[in-house]
């Protein structure tokens, strides 16, 4: 699970205020949908099963079954064009429980614009073996 994070004014006080929320554009072992011949990315497919997200080693009391935006034929970054953001409570081995705001995607989209997309959302890549990819908070 990654973070993202934007600066906004949409506030009473319009005040600049950082908005953060965890995300997850697609499982790190990829996705196992084909991709789809033309403009579209591949259908957005949803986890096999409902699952509780980790956050560390803290996990989510509900379980949530979210979707994944698949990859473009044509070298373009699929990437999340809907969202949603759900807040969503962990708890801890130690019992510790808190509460994250965590992004979940409705529809996905092909785009050449792939700047502010992190190395996993880019059109599929060889990584070697043992690669490590770390999103820190």
């Amino acid at each position: 699970m990654g973070v993202s994070s934007r600066i906004t004014n949409d506030n009473a006080q319009c005040k600049l205020d950082r908005e953060t929320r965890l995300c997850t554009i697609r499982p790190c072992g990829g996705v196992a949908v084909p991709p789809k011949k033309g403009k579209k990315c591949s259908p957005t497919p949803k986890a096999p099963e409902p699952m509780r997200l980790s956050y560390g080693e803290c996990q989510s009391v509900h379980l949530y079954r979210p979707n994944y935006c698949g990859a473009c034929t044509d070298g373009r970054c699929c990437s999340p064009h809907r969202t949603r953001t759900v807040p969503v409570t962990f708890v801890c081995p130690d019992g510790e429980r808190f509460q994250r705001a965590a992004m979940f995607i409705q529809s996905c989209k092909c785009s050449k614009e792939c700047g502010h997309l992190n190395e996993v959302a880019l059109p599929p890549q060889h990584w070697m073996y043992g690669d490590t990819h770390k999103f820190i908070d």
